[in-house]
């Protein structure tokens, strides 16, 4: 429990460096918000095309690794 919270906090971190004024801290240009509608896609995408092959892995293999 506490890894994953410590992971979220990570993410979130790095979101907000990407999207703010803080970057240009770490000489990093400030991300365009369509980038975020972009990354959530992805990410979303990514969800769905994993959860797909799972289940036709396990149609054809009859369990799950």
């Amino acid at each position: 429990m506490r890894s994953r919270s410590i992971s979220r906090a990570a993410v979130l971190a790095t979101l907000l460096i990407g999207f703010t004024g803080i970057s240009t801290l770490f000489d990093l240009p400030v991300m365009i918000p369509s980038f975020g509608i972009w990354l959530i896609l992805l990410m979303v995408a990514y969800m769905l095309l994993a959860q797909i092959l799972k289940s036709v892995y396990i149609r054809i293999s009859k369990e799950w690794v």
